[in-house]
């Protein structure tokens, strides 16, 4: 094995054990292990900054946004205990609605 693999398999193994722990936010681990791929030469600077202008990764964010605004007018909660009325206790009206 070459060491910049090892490198590599060593910063991935470290990432699992944060995003695991909870100690740090998700955000925060990811940040940290794209710095440290970036530092080690694991990856260049514009492959590590490639999938920000993703459109998939824009669009993600854009949903955590929108559920979090959902969330926050306590349309989700009203939503579920309108369908779960609704449903009266069945799983099966639960999953077609």
């Amino acid at each position: 094995m070459s060491t910049q693999l090892i490198i590599c398999l060593v910063i991935f193994a470290l990432t699992c054990i944060g995003y695991m722990t909870g100690v740090w936010s998700l955000g925060t681990v990811a940040m940290v292990s794209l710095v440290a791929l970036s530092l080690t030469g694991c990856l260049t600077p514009s492959e590590a900054l490639a999938y920000f202008s993703n459109n998939n990764v824009i669009m993600i964010g854009a949903m955590s946004v929108v559920a979090a605004g959902f969330n926050r007018t306590k349309f989700c909660t009203d939503l579920a205990t309108g369908i779960s009325k609704m449903a009266k206790g069945s799983l099966s009206k639960v999953l077609l609605m």
